[in-house]
């Protein structure tokens, strides 16, 4: 009976911890474009995907900022956590590089918000002047891109203090077709040259954040508990 009553014990607790361990996963967001010209490679009328992927984790930074009607994760130092761990997509080769040196700093956000709701992607070094490791289908290096799809997208909730991005856009998960196209930015290092290609955004796909347990396991974590408990209950009557 007590060595049952152990093993009882000791699933119960394997459960508990494999709930309460799970960490925020990542987010992936899949914009679709059209190109508006036939510069850097692309097509103009072709339709291109833009695909990034959040860090692992992003803490709180002092450019960023949080209040009622937005949320804006920004890195702006190399100390900052990374804030995208990927990028690629058809649009662009898959071979981002975060820059790490404080002269070619990184100059990345993601800003959330609303009403109306809007979303705003940012990737670049300091004064978009450095390279972050993409090439356009022409080959070209690129210095950075800015996308963004306004209003249409979804309603966002926001609660005015720091948020996890990855805890932030779960509930969010979905496509969305926005009756009003967003717009899309590609550009070469010295952003200032004029060398950029420009995109007509017509579709979001949001997927991935906090895993949450099935509610299953809950069920199983109950059921362990209950059994433990009758246990207990008889060695004690015993």
């Amino acid at each position: 009976m007590r060595t049952c009553r152990r093993y009882a014990s000791l699933a119960c607790m394997a459960l508990l911890l494999s709930l309460t361990s799970k960490s925020p996963a990542q987010v992936v967001f899949t914009l679709t474009g059209t190109a508006n010209d036939n510069n850097l490679g692309y097509v103009m009328g072709q339709t291109y995907t833009f695909v990034l992927t959040t860090g692992a984790s992003f803490a709180n930074t002092s450019t960023s900022t949080f209040l009622s009607y937005r949320n804006l994760w920004s890195e702006q130092t190399t100390t900052d956590n990374q804030l995208w761990a990927n990028i690629g997509g058809s649009g662009l080769s898959s071979g981002y590089s975060r820059p790490t040196s404080a002269a070619d700093a990184p100059a990345s956000s993601l800003r959330a918000e609303g009403p109306p709701s809007s979303l705003y992607f940012y990737a670049g070094t300091d004064e978009f002047l450095g390279t972050i490791g993409l090439t356009t289908p022409a080959s070209n290096v690129i210095g950075g891109f800015e996308f963004s799809i306004e209003a249409d997208t979804t309603t966002f909730s926001f609660v005015g203090a720091f948020t996890e991005m990855n805890s932030f856009f779960p509930a969010y998960n979905g496509t969305y077709v926005p009756t009003t196209p967003g717009t899309g930015r590609v550009f070469l290092p010295n952003v200032f040259s004029g060398s950029q290609a420009e995109f007509t955004i017509t579709s979001l796909t949001i997927n991935g954040g906090t895993a949450v347990p099935e509610p299953s396991s809950y069920a199983t974590l109950f059921g362990i508990i209950v059994m433990a408990f009758v246990i207990r209950q008889r060695r004690r009557a015993g």
